[in-house]
């Protein structure tokens, strides 16, 4: 199965498998350079004229053209290929591998001519701060494929959603957004702690990120910690976005938390996630609200 948008070509065997990139790996990347719209490390989607949709009364009061907005749906090239030995593996574990790859760069790959809907990262430093050298891209993949072989059905949709949306959720521009896709993310992983037996059930919601963060010896932010009720600063932040509008105290967009989750918050469930599927990484360790970069040096 052939997917992308990946700038390394590194190969990599695995069991059974192998990634490597496509023959015309060199001139796709040159063609992309040329011809995408990039800034910031982000691909943004293409531009496209919707003058076609105005009305007739917008055509006689307004004298300028439509605007020029992101296409809702793009593709990008594929640059590599996943192949297996006896030459076929089912699909959903194609995803399920080629979603696991991109994790490891911190980037969002999709099989060809699947479709992305929004902006997405070029740079392998944008949506997490680890750098994946090739023994753990060997190593990491080695331990994404164990996790799905010894997963049931259920397991392995819930860990595909928690590395899509965790991926996806911070290409939002606005923070609530990231913060609400964190906390679904969030939910996930207790999800499937409690499918696997890793951890007891959380006697409340807000309890969930602390059982997490004791079992799996992670340091807890300062916003998930219990007060003498019960409540914490996220559990709080989480009720009040969810069932009423308010954000930071305030109408949705009139305030932002003095708390930076959208740093702390994927931080906090990169290091959940690196649990769940046994990739072994002093990165565990790390603060909460740690900036620097770091390698993942997999332990295999």
């Amino acid at each position: 199965m052939n997917f992308g948008f990946l700038m390394n070509s590194a190969k990599v065997n695995f069991y059974d498998a192998e990634i490597i990139t496509l023959p015309i790996y060199t001139q796709l990347i040159e063609r992309v350079r040329s011809e995408l719209d990039v800034a910031g490390g982000w691909i943004y989607p293409p531009l496209v004229s919707v003058d076609d949709k105005r009305n007739l009364c917008e055509k006689l009061q307004f004298k300028k053209n439509g605007p020029m907005v992101q296409e809702k749906y793009f593709t990008l090239p594929a640059t590599h290929s996943i192949t297996f030995a006896d030459g076929h593996q089912d699909d959903e574990f194609q995803r399920f591998l080629i979603l696991g790859y991109g994790f490891l760069f911190g980037l969002y790959l999709l099989p060809e001519n699947y479709l992305y809907f929004c902006k997405i990262p070029h740079n392998s430093l944008i949506l997490h701060p680890l750098i994946a050298g090739k023994n753990d891209c060997e190593i990491g993949i080695m331990k994404i494929y164990q996790f799905y072989k010894s997963s049931k059905s259920e397991d392995r949709k819930q860990m595909f959603a928690i590395l899509h949306w965790f991926l996806m959720g911070q290409t939002y521009d606005m923070e609530w957004d990231r913060f609400d896709a964190q906390y679904k993310v969030m939910d996930g992983l207790y999800r499937l702690a409690r499918s696997k037996k890793i951890i007891k059930k959380a006697p409340f919601h807000a309890s969930r990120p602390v059982f997490m963060a004791e079992k799996f010896g992670i340091q807890l932010p300062s916003w998930a910690v219990l007060d003498p009720k019960g409540k914490s600063e996220l559990s709080e932040m989480r009720n009040r976005l969810y069932h009423e509008a308010i954000f930071a105290g305030k109408p949705i967009g009139y305030e932002c938390p003095k708390n930076n989750y959208s740093l702390e918050f994927p931080n906090f469930n990169l290091k959940m996630i690196c649990k769940m599927l046994g990739l072994n990484t002093k990165y565990i360790n790390v603060p909460p609200g740690d900036r620097q970069v770091h390698a993942w040096d997999l332990i295999p």
